[in-house]
């Protein structure tokens, strides 16, 4: 967030839908769905949701999980 608070507008991102799985009290959800990014000009777009990647990347290395990351049907990052 913090790069994202650097860029400012008209960068846009939304937690489009957090849905922690399992869903139970006291537990760590094991999945987070998903984060939507928007913004007038494509190449930084894309730079950010690199960044965004490679952040996730870091911290999924950093505590031994995976991160599966699935770009949207408007990107050009697949």
């Amino acid at each position: 967030m913090q790069k994202a608070r650097e860029i400012g507008d008209p960068l846009v991102v939304t937690f489009g839908s957090v849905k922690p799985v399992p869903g139970v009290v006291n537990v760590v959800p094991g999945e987070l769905n998903s984060i939507d990014t928007r913004h007038i000009d494509e190449a930084e777009l894309n730079s950010f949701a690199k960044t965004v990647e490679a952040t996730i990347n870091e911290v999924s290395d950093k505590y031994g999980i995976t991160a599966d990351i699935t770009y949207g049907w408007n990107s050009h990052l697949h």
